[in-house]
């Protein structure tokens, strides 16, 4: 919740996160699984098809909590409830990149000033 000036005159609001992400750490883990189908020979003219799971090896990763300063842009005349997006800020993931960040800026109520639209 942001001050109603903020709204009026425009203003940089910094902001920490405390964010988690994935670092490197010692060892190997089973990435990449899928199910592969393989043909065996049980006689002559007889086939049996089976599934085998098949993974790659990528490396060890942990969790680790990354604290964050975000510079909000609150633009003069910004409406209460528009968001603000930060590409790759958002939440990790494992095989990928992490997603994007969405803030969403509320007003507070002031004791005699009143927003109209």
């Amino acid at each position: 919740m942001l001050h109603w000036k903020n709204f009026y005159l425009g203003n940089f609001v910094t902001v920490q996160r405390n964010r988690p992400t994935y670092e490197e750490t010692s060892g190997t883990r089973q990435c990449n699984c899928r199910m592969e189908m393989k043909t065996h020979m049980t006689g002559p003219g007889s086939f049996q098809m089976t599934q085998h799971r098949v993974c790659d090896q990528c490396p060890g990763l942990r969790l680790v909590t990354v604290t964050d300063e975000l510079d909000l842009e609150i633009e003069p005349g910004m409406l209460d409830g528009m968001t603000q997006k930060f590409s790759g800020k958002g939440e990790p993931h494992m095989e990928g990149e992490a997603g994007d960040l969405y803030f969403k800026v509320k007003t507070l109520k002031h004791g005699v000033y009143e927003r109209r639209r």
